[in-house]
Order: C-alpha cells, then sequence, then structure tokens
C-alpha cells in the first residue's frame, strides 16, 4: 500500500470527525465535530497538530493528534511531545502506516525542541500496548484513575427559592467588592462615579440571610452605571443577576434615570448584557492585554 503523511486541512474535517467517532465511540458525534471545528479556528492547544495518512487515491486512512505537555509520566523534561490520539482505519492496518505516523510525529516533536515522545492506553488495551512497543515505547507507569462527584450543599433546583433582594449594608458592599477581586464573577469593573453620584447599592440574600449576591453603582445625570455585579457559584444560571440588575434598574428609574452604562471583556458577561437588552456602543481593544473592552448602554423603558 502506497500512502503519504501530511498536516490536517479543512478539507479532511468530515473524515478526521468519523475516525475519531471510531477511535472514542463514547463521545458523541456533535462533540467531535465542534473539536474539530475548534482545532481549525486555532481555539485549541490539545492537539497542537494533527497528521493525517492518506491513501494514492486520497483517502484518508489514518491520523495522528499530537500536543506537548508540561508533564507526563515516567518523562524528565517540562515539554515532552505527546500522542493524545492515534488512529489506522481497519483496512489500512498491518501496512506500516500507524508506524509511519508515529515517525513524523517525532519528527515533528523534534522540530518542537521536544526531546521525550510520550503517550498512554487504557489498561485492558492490549492491542495499543503491543502497538506502542513495536514501535520503541517504554511503558513507564500503570495508574488508576477515581473520580467522585461533589454534591452541592444548597440543591441547584433550589437555589433561588426565597431570595430577597433589598438595599445593600455598608458590609455587605465590601464583601461584593472582596469577591469581584477574586475573580469569582467580575461581570465588568469599578470606575469612578462622577462627582454628583448617588450610590446604588443592592444585596440579595437567601432564606438564612445568607448574602449570596449583590450589585453595585451609582446615579447621576439620569443615568444608572454598573459598576459590580456578583452572583454566588451554587447560586448561577438561575437568573439571580438578571433579578439584581433589573432591580437596579427599577431604582434608577425611581430616582428619574433614563439610561444605562456599564462596561465588560469579551471574555466575560457581555452575552449576558446584550440578553437584557444593553447594546455595545464602543470598544477598546488590547484591554487588558489580548482582550476587548466593550461599552454598552440602555434605555430604560418607564413602562418596564
Amino acid at each position: 500500500m502506497r500512502f503519504q503523511i501530511r498536516p490536517a486541512t479543512k478539507e479532511d474535517a468530515a473524515v478526521w470527525v468519523r475516525m475519531r467517532e471510531a477511535l472514542w465511540p463514547e463521545y458523541a458525534s456533535a462533540w467531535h465535530a465542534t473539536e474539530v471545528d475548534k482545532y481549525f479556528a486555532g481555539l485549541m492547544s490539545m492537539p497542537l497538530e494533527v497528521l493525517i495518512a492518506a491513501d494514492d487515491d486520497g483517502r484518508t486512512i489514518g491520523f495522528a493528534e499530537l500536543s506537548i505537555r508540561a508533564y507526563a509520566e515516567g518523562c524528565e523534561t517540562d515539554r515532552v511531545a505527546f500522542l493524545e490520539g492515534w488512529y489506522v482505519a481497519p483496512e489500512a492496518r498491518r501496512h506500516g502506516v500507524g508506524r509511519a505516523l508515529v515517525a513524523a510525529a517525532e519528527r515533528w516533536a523534534e522540530l518542537q525542541g521536544c526531546t521525550e515522545f510520550a503517550s498512554d492506553a487504557v489498561l485492558d488495551n492490549i492491542e495499543s500496548a503491543s502497538a506502542h512497543t513495536a514501535l520503541g515505547f517504554e511503558e513507564t507507569v500503570q495508574i488508576r484513575c477515581f473520580r467522585k462527584p461533589i454534591v452541592p450543599t444548597v440543591p441547584r433546583s433550589a437555589t433561588v427559592e426565597g431570595i430577597e433582594i433589598a438595599e445593600a449594608h455598608p458590609n455587605d458592599v465590601t464583601r461584593i467588592r472582596d469577591e469581584i477581586r477574586r475573580g469569582l464573577m467580575t461581570f465588568n469593573v469599578e470606575h469612578a462615579g462622577p462627582a454628583n453620584y448617588q450610590e446604588l447599592a443592592l444585596a440579595a440574600r437567601d432564606a438564612s440571610g445568607r448574602l449570596v449576591g449583590g450589585l453595585y453603582g451609582n446615579t447621576a445625570w439620569r443615568w444608572l452605571f454598573v459598576d459590580l455585579l456578583w452572583v454566588d457559584t451554587p447560586f448561577r444560571r438561575h437568573g439571580l443577576g438578571r433579578r439584581l440588575l433589573r432591580a437596579a434598574e427599577g431604582a434608577a428609574r425611581a430616582r428619574g434615570c433614563t439610561r444605562a452604562y456599564l462596561d465588560t471583556f469579551d471574555f466575560q458577561a457581555r452575552p449576558f448584557y446584550e440578553r437584557e437588552g444593553y447594546v455595545v456602543f464602543g470598544t477598546q481593544d488590547e484591554y487588558p492585554p489580548g482582550h476587548r473592552k466593550f461599552y454598552l448602554g440602555k434605555v430604560l423603558d418607564p413602562q418596564t
């Protein structure tokens, strides 16, 4: 059998997905397709490189997925080339395709400055273990992996029941600021209020009186400025952030405000705010480096 080894291209996406399904059938087809799309979009570090084996008729008959890991069992360096996935179509096996894929992977690893090449397989995959050994890999360790789910202390189905939103105390504001600084949920960044601003601070408490969320901002010039919005981890994705934001908008309308303003980053909660009717009217690149800062505004409808 004649074949060639080359880097994967977007034209290989569909057949690569099918081969992934054959190698890892425990994962849904949609998941494989998403991973492949992310790879070609440059959003993946694992795999970092994908090699394709194709026969003389152009049919894809195998692949190797490669990454570079900072640690691998039995290795001594902190930059180890790793064979994340290795597959040859059944009809193309025993023709040297797997060996050629690994050889090409080793050349790629050498070009990346790696001095060690590693791989793994589940304990009962004797065929894979034999194939690795035949290609010069030496077994370093056998391990068993364990898993245990963490049971939430607050049932997720009841996390927002009985929560009340009211004016925050000064100590609540300090807590909200501290949680934001810890990065638990930074919806946007704090900015200095105008000289004539009035604080607007709300606290969300559960039935036991525990602080589980809050919002801090100010009003001035008939504007609501939202500075900080925080929701404790077990209470997220249940509408509490929306309730806090709408309560703040209602309080601002009562003060005569007609518009709201806030800013956030692309990696934070811009989609959340856009679902709440906020519109991007400006951006700032590289703030922080590698990200964009978005400025959003909303007209406060007096009827809502």
